[in-house]
């Protein structure tokens, strides 16, 4: 599926052809050259799975702070963008997934308390709520733009419940969650960075408006809980801090778990016997979430800068340079995964994928995304019969996207269960 047949000429993971279909240039890159300079964005890419747990592990060499994702110091506008921030928002702060140590233990300490495994099983029927609501939306219609009326949005309706925000902001919201991704594009154009920057001010002014009000009226949802939430010394997160983090949660707790829905759909649309064997035994349904966090890895790519000299592979990376940890490459490496590319539910040591991050930075709503997908794929197969992708809307494809492994919609006929 991910992994399409094309002629491939190597060159930069950033162009639309590699976005969209990216297995042959990683396979490639992982055979030839696993440490790559690429020349378009102007980074080092690292495919290999033993490589990418290098860089993970070794925050010492390779800092989370880095300018593709917050700041981008070297585009023409990076004076102008700051400005804007100044002026109408708020700074542009290194927080949770850009954080280094301790700043970063302090950002993560916020929210280690809420995402427990006790929160999310007393959660789950809360989900299943929101799982059987979605699919009564629509199950007697025998069609649904299953993307847009449930992959979107099942989690967004959880997380703005879980942050305390109105569902009816869900259409701008999730604009701003796209925004957030567009913004971590390498090559983007001086002209796109200060328009998404526009929109990422009004994002910062949504979400601290909300949290003046938690302030002055505190409650159990998660923004507010933010809002008021005070260090080991007893200092408030600042403004900006609290805003930050908060956008990270909201984009975080919607899109990867979208993305997933969506690619595993996909993948068992077109295998038949995977879905046949997944239906007489949902057993297999966690097992197969993992298979696609790893091969359709929803985040594909991290970023890095070298604090020092440091020598991957045998390559010299110069201090300063950017380093993109590739979790997709790393992902199916034929040295780490035996048949990389087959889906395998019982496959051992399923867990050790990248899907999710790792190390520090290992994401921190893993367990309330798995619940969600577990508890929706199982509903969908009970409740749906024979699932077939629309005969009145393509067939879905990948998007060449700068930041998400993402497909650009999916349609459904189906016949509903007895």
């Amino acid at each position: 599926m991910s992994d399409c047949t094309r002629e491939l000429e190597i060159g930069s993971i950033t162009s639309p052809d590699n976005r969209k279909c990216p297995g042959p240039l990683f396979a490639r890159l992982r055979n030839e050259a696993p440490v790559y300079w690429d020349p378009i964005a102007k980074l080092y890419v690292i495919s290999r799975y033993d490589d990418v747990v290098y860089v993970g592990e070794h925050p010492e060499l390779f800092s989370n702070n880095n300018e593709i994702m917050v700041g981008r110091q070297r585009s023409p506008v990076a004076g102008e963008i700051r400005e804007k921030f100044a002026a109408h928002g708020f700074p542009e702060l290194h927080t949770l997934v850009t954080a280094d140590p301790p700043y970063h233990t302090r950002n993560r300490a916020v929210l280690d308390k809420i995402f427990t495994p006790s929160f999310v099983k007393s959660f789950e029927p809360r989900i299943l709520a929101i799982v059987d609501s979605l699919i009564d939306g629509f199950a007697a219609n025998g069609e649904v733009d299953f993307h847009m009326d449930f992959a979107v949005r099942l989690p967004m309706y959880i997380i703005l419940d879980r942050l305390g925000l109105p569902r009816e902001d869900l259409e701008r919201i999730k604009r701003w969650s796209d925004v957030a991704l567009l913004r971590s594009d390498p090559t983007l154009d001086p002209a796109a960075e200060l328009a998404l920057a526009d929109e990422f001010i009004d994002m910062q002014n949504y979400l601290h408006g909300h949290m003046e009000e938690c302030r002055q009226h505190p409650d159990n949802g998660l923004l507010s809980l933010i809002a008021n939430a005070k260090d080991e010394a007893g200092t408030r997160l600042s403004n900006a801090e609290a805003v930050s983090i908060a956008f990270q949660v909201m984009v975080a707790g919607n899109e990867t778990t979208t993305t997933v829905l969506m690619s595993l759909f996909k993948r068992l649309l077109d295998d038949p016997a995977l879905m046949a064997s997944v239906r007489a035994d949902l057993a297999q349904v966690p097992g197969l979430i993992e298979e696609t966090l790893r091969l359709d890895t929803p985040i594909p790519t991290f970023y890095r800068t070298a604090i020092g000299d440091a020598t991957i592979g045998g390559v010299h990376i110069p201090q300063g340079s950017i380093v993109a940890i590739s979790y997709y490459s790393a992902n199916k490496d034929e040295e780490r995964w035996s048949d990389a590319l087959t889906v395998d539910p019982k496959r051992k040591g399923i867990r050790s994928h990248f899907g999710f991050g790792r190390g520090i930075h290992y994401c921190i709503g893993h367990l309330l995304a798995k619940a969600e997908l577990r508890i929706a794929v199982s509903q969908l197969l009970t409740r749906l019969e024979n699932i077939r992708l629309s005969s009145k809307h393509p067939d879905p494809s990948f998007l060449p996207h700068p930041f998400a492994f993402t497909l650009n919609g999916m349609h459904w006929e189906f016949d509903t269960a007895a």
